[in-house]
């Protein structure tokens, strides 16, 4: 994390996720409620009042479970820029719940 003296800061997370390119896309169109350009495995939204957020999806090899089934995996790495704590907490929040999927 750089801090700076605006009380915002770069906040770089990177997260393993069970997901296909397919569902990142779906997931984030409904973050920002619309399409969202995905380019190269990487898309950009405005957050806060003057911040941005980069978010990229790299493909990883699946995990296999038990022997029959298997996972999609991916690193998604989130950058947060010019977002203030509170911006940035409920960027996050909102993020989780997007990507947030149900099982039983």
């Amino acid at each position: 994390m750089i801090n700076r003296d605006d009380a915002t800061a770069i906040i770089e997370l990177v997260k393993t996720m069970t997901l296909t390119r397919d569902e990142f896309a779906k997931s984030l169109a409904a973050f920002a409620g619309r399409p969202v350009d995905i380019v190269d495995g990487e898309a950009e939204l405005p957050a806060g009042d003057a911040g941005r957020v980069a978010v990229r999806f790299v493909a990883l090899p699946p995990r296999r479970l038990g022997g029959l089934l298997l996972l999609p995996q991916a690193r998604v790495t989130v950058v947060l820029d010019g977002l203030t704590e509170p911006e940035a907490a409920a960027f996050l929040k909102r993020f989780d719940l997007a990507f947030q999927r149900g099982g039983g």
